[in-house]
């Protein structure tokens, strides 16, 4: 599984707010709402309820004690439009969710244009969910100021220009979604400031460069991704200081240089993709230390020498993928120790990997559900 399918990490439930409690609403904030609604063709809205009446409680919204609008949610809403500058009049605001307003084929272009930089003014925002729009630009660096932010989504927009190093500021980011646009430039070496970030999500993007080894720093990490962009260089070793890291995903990189044995100091690992680099080297034996593994996944690279029996450890390991490198010599009996595995693959590639002609391999590759293994060794017969 990829991570985009793992569900590593779910929107958490952040604020709590009393749908009693309601007051009546502030003159500026309600300003501030009237001109969201008339930007984004409010009376077309899929939900509108009260919306520009004189009643406590407009749809979508929650006002606290002294009637300022402390959460607003218009997600999957029909907002087409841009986000007005007045948002940033809503400076009580901790949850501001626009999620899923983006255009479809045969609906004009849904909530697009650029993250205002007024979005700086809301000092007391926790949860900015402004995923699956049309949203276009760069990435403001006022993002920056928002010192409470604990949930930033900005994925599948058209988002382009570069990670703006201000982001290094949220220091109390749980997590940080910046997957499928079209962001570009290095990772900003601030980014390891986010401390607190459990999720990492910069996947389906065209950032270039080193991974900064600042992303050690990330001690809460939890789910890494990074796959499918223009990443160079060496894969840190400070990687290895991510001790609660679940998921690694650097694929579709091109990444080069050894696997750092470092890696195998990640023990709470469950899944692993580095494949589709310029990875060369041996496959470290380090990574037989990986006791909670799922899926490994080093294959379309360059890597050479045997397959390392350490990897026969790995008593959790249900997929092990291999193919198209460099591999030699036999395929180690000690990979019958993989009792939960049910796919290998190690063809095509690895022209120099055989199989030992031994009934105790045969019978374990038989029992797979699905396998590509090498031709026996012609010592074997």
């Amino acid at each position: 599984m990829r991570i985009e399918e793992t569900g590593s990490m779910t929107h958490p439930s952040i604020l709590a707010f009393d749908p009693v409690e309601r007051m009546r609403m502030n003159d500026g904030d309600r300003d501030a709402l009237v001109a969201l609604y008339r930007a984004t063709d409010g009376p077309n809205w899929r939900r509108s309820g009260n919306w520009l009446t004189d009643a406590q409680y407009w749809e979508g919204m929650t006002v606290d004690s002294a009637g300022r609008v402390v959460a607003l949610d218009l997600a999957r809403n029909r907002l087409v439009g841009r986000i007005p500058p007045e948002i940033g009049r809503l400076t009580n605001l901790r949850k501001l969710d626009l999620w899923g307003n983006g255009g479809r084929p045969n609906d004009p272009l849904g909530l697009s244009g650029p993250i205002p930089p007024e979005i700086r003014s809301l000092s007391a925002l926790e949860d900015l969910s402004l995923s699956h729009n049309d949203l276009s630009g760069p990435i403001p660096g006022e993002i920056g100021d928002l010192a409470a932010l604990r949930w930033l989504g900005l994925t599948n927009n058209d988002l382009s220009g570069p990670i703006p190093p201000e982001i290094g500021n949220l220091t109390a980011l749980e997590c940080l979604d910046l997957d499928n646009n079209d962001v570009s430039g290095p990772i900003p070496p601030d980014i390891g400031n986010l401390t607190a970030l459990q999720r990492l999500a910069l996947d389906n993007n065209d950032l270039s460069g080193p991974i900064p080894p600042e992303i050690g720093n990330l001690a809460a990490l939890e789910a890494l991704a990074l796959f499918r962009n223009r990443l160079s260089g060496p894969i840190p070793p400070e990687i290895a200081k991510l001790a609660l890291l679940r998921v690694l995903s650097l694929n579709d990189n091109g990444l080069s240089g050894p696997i750092p044995p470092e890696i195998g100091d990640l023990a709470a690992l469950e899944l692993m993709f580095l494949d589709w680099n310029k990875l060369s080297g041996p496959i470290p034996p380090e990574i037989g230390n990986l006791a909670a593994l799922k899926d490994l996944s080093l294959s379309n690279n360059a890597l050479t020498g045997p397959i390392p029996p350490e990897i026969g450890h790995l008593a959790g390991l249900e997929v092990l993928t291999l193919h198209s490198n460099d591999l030699g010599g036999s395929i180690p009996l000690e990979l019958d120790g993989l009792g939960a595995l049910t796919q290998l693959y190690l063809m095509p590639g690895n022209p120099d990997l055989c199989r030992p002609n031994s009934l105790r391999l045969r019978t374990w590759l038989a029992g797979l559900k699905e396998v590509t293994a090498p031709q026996p060794c012609v010592a074997d017969g």
